[in-house]
């Protein structure tokens, strides 16, 4: 495997979880703060927000550690094993899971009248479902590949 691709993903998932402890600091705040003034039926319930917003953002940076695991299987080549797919079906499953539940908190919040960010939650919720079917469709490819490995190391 081509040696800077290890550190190309580990320095795009640094990259990517330090943005998501940008926006839990800088954007997260001011999100809720507008909730709560565009919607009466949310004004005053902010740390219902908060723990809303945190059930939701605390699988997404247990996925990004997760992820880290890739960066020993590149520099192995060992990226097309059956450990490797299992871990793209747990993150597939954390994934959707979690988009379910934003989608579920962002239709709830749509329902008790905000009508502009709920609407952008609802979509992310879509991708996020959208890309969970994809890392399952993916883990089985990997699977797949890993076992054609097996056979093919198998009659060498």
């Amino acid at each position: 495997m081509k040696k800077y691709l290890p550190k190309l993903v580990q320095c795009i998932l640094i990259i990517m979880l330090l943005s998501g402890v940008a926006m839990c600091v800088f954007w997260m705040p001011s999100a809720i703060s507008y909730l709560e003034d565009s919607c009466d039926a949310l004004a005053g319930n902010t740390e219902l927000l908060y723990l809303g917003f945190l059930v939701v953002i605390i699988p997404l940076f247990a996925i990004f550690f997760m992820a880290f695991a890739f960066v020993p299987a590149f520099t192995r080549d060992s990226i097309f094993d059956k450990k490797t797919a299992a871990l793209i079906k747990k993150i597939a499953v954390i994934i959707l899971c979690d988009c379910l539940l934003f989608g579920v908190l962002s239709g709830c919040i749509f329902v008790l009248g905000e009508k502009v960010l709920s609407l952008l939650f609802i979509f992310v919720a879509m991708i996020g479902i959208t890309v969970s079917a994809m890392l399952f469709i993916l883990a089985d490819h990997v699977n797949q590949a890993s076992e054609l490995k097996e056979e093919v190391e198998g009659t060498l």
